[in-house]
């Protein structure tokens, strides 16, 4: 920093002394127009230390003197301005401003709600039936019939025979079939037409009546007896046969008894009875 301090006073001193000798060339060439006569040139060299120092000149082998009508001020120039070198040093060089990342939005995360099971509705019981028994397989089709009409389910439709006690009436000894022809005739005349021609191995036979009670069959008998015929009683065992109807009500509602039993109508001593469903 000295020597840079030195070097501009020295730049200085060299313009100023160029400016004098500048005027002083001026001065010269205007008296010499009017005298025609030139003032004589002096060197630097020629000049004395006085000299020097009065045109400001510093010798190069004593940097550190400086000319005496020079300020001190002057001697440090940048020194007496030290708010401008201290704003050029705080003044930092502003840098580039960097391209932010570019952020890509994260959708966070959706929670899923569990959604609330459905109640379900325990399944009702299904209620179950006997219907019957009907005699004949035609009331059968007819109570089915009526079952589906009501919504119910059938299950099955079985038979089962039972053995039961009848007494029965009958006109044995026919020796011919004409013998028999001549019976018929009879017994239609005075009343009797529930009758009915057997053959057999043992014989002819002509039933006469077949009866589930004792009190039926003996009434018949005296009736036959009193028109003059000689009916015998026997007690046989007969198969009857039974239909019976399984049906279920898959709502698990008990129907009502009265429908139940309308299901079952002309059909005499059939009943409805409730059963375990299987």
């Amino acid at each position: 920093m000295r020597w840079l301090i030195l070097f501009m006073l020295l730049l200085n001193g060299g313009f100023f002394a160029w400016q004098y000798f500048a005027n002083q060339d001026q001065e010269l060439a205007q008296t010499s127009n009017h005298s025609g006569e030139y003032d004589p040139l002096t060197l630097l060299t020629e000049l004395d230390d006085e000299q020097k120092k009065m045109l400001g000149i510093v010798p190069i082998g004593d940097p550190l003197a400086a000319p005496a009508e020079m300020p001190a001020s002057e001697l440090q120039p940048e020194a007496a301005k030290p708010e401008v070198m201290a704003k050029k040093v705080e003044e930092p060089v502003a840098a580039e401003p960097k391209p932010e990342p570019e952020t890509m939005a994260v959708k966070p995360p959706t929670k899923e709600v569990a959604k609330p099971e459905p109640k379900v509705e325990p399944k009702p019981a299904a209620v179950c039936y006997t219907l019957g028994p009907v005699k004949t397989e035609k009331a059968l089709r007819q109570v089915e019939a009526r079952v589906k009409a009501m919504g119910l389910d059938i299950d099955k439709a079985r038979r089962a025979d039972k053995q039961e006690s009848r007494h029965w009436l009958y006109i044995d000894g026919i020796k011919s079939d004409a013998e028999a022809r001549q019976l018929l005739d009879r017994l239609k005349y005075k009343g009797f037409k529930d009758t009915q021609l057997i053959r057999k191995k043992s014989g002819i036979k002509l039933s006469v009546g077949l009866f589930s009670t004792k009190s039926g069959a003996d009434n018949r008998l005296k009736r036959l007896q009193d028109a003059g015929f000689a009916p015998v009683m026997a007690t046989v065992k007969v198969k009857k046969k039974q239909y019976w109807l399984d049906v279920k009500n898959p709502q698990g509602k008990k129907a009502d008894e009265a429908i139940l039993k309308s299901l079952i109508r002309g059909n005499k001593g059939a009943k409805v009875a409730k059963r375990d469903c299987k």
